[in-house]
């Protein structure tokens, strides 16, 4: 969620300086108009009431392209249905405002690439933070040393590449779910599966630190978790005890 908010923020932020940036010229004609002394009403609180209007389309855009998207194409194409809704608002304004079924088509179709052109930069910078703008992806020191497969009395404890997580217990069914690394300076992770709870599906958590030294790696939790070696690893596959020998032909 906290993810979500700040990419709205950014494409909120993003569209708004550029209606910043290709109004500024008339932000230097009221000045220099003021600083002149004429006479009459300063239009400045029409031009924020209708730069506050497009800015609040363009938001609007946004929210239904994204949900366009999401629900009905597998949240694929937002821009593009951002773009023909941006196109299509454009011209029922223009159609509209400026005499419906009256208003000649030259006319109609000045006034609407002419209101394009204007938006079109604070439409796209909103857009490219919003849907092309690549996340970089948190860094995650402690993963690697996680990956593989740990053993302890309680069972076999298997931690994907792929964040996902099985234990195997003797005697006992096999439990899978998702293993995370947690933030913070303290290497730790959890762990999670599918649990009920008073509120319907949840999860269940358990928590693990990892300590690494010279002497192997373990995770520590409510049952002590080590490295398992390839040796016991080939052990549990094929029964055989003792060490690999490698002859050379």
């Amino acid at each position: 969620m906290n993810q979500q908010v700040k990419r709205w923020a950014r494409a909120i932020t993003a569209m708004v300086a550029g209606l910043v940036a290709v109004n500024a010229p008339v932000f230097y004609l009221w000045g220099t108009t003021q600083n002149g002394g004429l006479a009459g009403p300063t239009p400045l609180g029409g031009l924020l009431r209708d730069w506050g209007a497009q800015a609040l389309v363009i938001l609007l855009i946004y929210l239904v392209a994204d949900q366009i998207s999401r629900r009905l194409l597998r949240d694929r194409y937002s821009l593009a249905i951002g773009a023909v809704l941006f196109l299509a608002v454009g011209g029922t304004y223009e159609w509209v405002a400026f005499g419906g079924p009256g208003v000649e088509f030259g006319g109609f179709a000045y006034g609407w690439s002419a209101l394009a052109d204007t938006l079109a930069l604070p439409f796209a910078l909103g857009a490219w933070m919003l849907w092309l703008r690549t996340p970089k992806p948190a860094p995650d020191p402690f993963a690697a040393e996680v990956t593989g497969a740990w053993e302890s009395a309680d069972g076999v404890l298997e931690c994907g590449s792929d964040g996902v997580f099985t234990l195997t217990r003797a005697g006992a069914s096999t439990i899978a779910g998702l293993w995370e690394s947690l933030p913070g300076e303290r290497p730790q992770i959890v762990l999670k599966v599918v649990a009920p709870t008073d509120l319907g599906h949840g999860w269940q958590a358990t928590v693990l630190d990892l300590e690494v030294s010279p002497h192997g790696a373990v995770l520590r939790g409510a049952a002590d978790y080590r490295r398992r070696e390839a040796e016991a690893a080939l052990e549990q596959s094929t029964g055989y005890i003792g060490a690999v020998e490698i002859i050379e032909g």
